[in-house]
């Protein structure tokens, strides 16, 4: 019987990916769903016992339930290519799924995260109360299809010791390439919700939320580090609502359309 899979998203992860297998180990199950790395992330993946799907990426949500439907497991838990589960969390997850699927209990656990930002620990600002449900049984859980996507879960939530060590932006170009993408969805749901842009209220809601994080709920105390953190953080709020800016001004948007067909033009003769 397959008690549990793991199923890990990935692009150009080699780096990462390694630390990540190596801590869910145990699993009986591990699906890599790939979106065209270049790198040696299948090769890591399959030398280290995964099934390798290849998959386009279109967001978080939608990658996870592809893996979902892909796993044979009774339980299912759901990583990023740079988390890794510390010993306490591990062994947490095998007594989980060691237990017969069918008694009383949750049907899903959240797990704390602890972020490391260019490998420096972030421990206050509101991290220090990170959770997220990653762990489920497959038949009682399913994911949003968003790029922050959240589970859903079809039963009782618990919680788990141990804690999942996230090496986000291990190196700055990358975590500028999330930060962009994040604040794209972003003005996408603002401008859903009929948000309409506003110099002031951009400017008061990502001041807001530094000075929150970094000032009130005590961010300062990881230094510099957690100062270029939330100073990111609040950026990309600010980003999200130029955004939304341009979309608001068709005019804008033709003149870069425009600019982009006349340089294909160019390339073609």
């Amino acid at each position: 019987m397959t008690r549990l899979t793991v199923v890990i998203p990935t692009q150009n992860n080699e780096n990462t990916l390694p630390a990540t297998l190596a801590s869910v180990a145990f699993a009986d199950e591990i699906i890599v769903l790939d979106s065209g790395s270049v790198d040696r992330t299948r090769d890591i993946a399959r030398a280290a016992g995964a099934r390798v799907v290849e998959r386009p990426h279109h967001n978080d949500g939608d990658q996870r339930n592809a893996g979902w439907a892909e796993a044979t497991g009774a339980w299912v838990l759901a990583l990023d290519s740079d988390e890794v589960l510390d010993s306490a969390l591990a062994e947490a997850v095998r007594g989980v799924v060691s237990n017969d699927p069918a008694a009383e209990g949750p049907v899903a656990y959240a797990l704390r995260f602890r972020c490391h930002f260019l490998g420096f620990p972030l421990d206050h600002g509101g991290l220090d109360h990170d959770e997220h449900v990653r762990l489920g049984r497959r038949e009682r859980t399913r994911w949003e299809s968003t790029l922050h996507s959240r589970a859903l879960v079809d039963g009782p939530v618990g919680r788990l010791p141990g804690v999942v060590d996230h090496f986000t932006g291990t190196e700055l170009p990358s975590r500028l390439r999330k930060l962009a993408a994040y604040a794209a969805e972003r003005a996408e749901r603002m401008r859903a919700s009929g948000v309409r842009p506003s110099v002031a209220r951009a400017l008061w809601e990502s001041t807001r939320f530094f000075l929150g994080r970094f000032v009130i709920r005590g961010g300062w105390r990881d230094g510099l580090p957690g100062a270029a953190w939330w100073w990111l953080q609040s950026t990309e709020i600010l980003l999200a609502h130029l955004l939304l800016y341009r979309r608001s001004h068709p005019g804008i948007e033709a003149r870069r359309k425009d600019r982009r067909t006349r340089g294909r033009g160019r390339s073609a003769e």
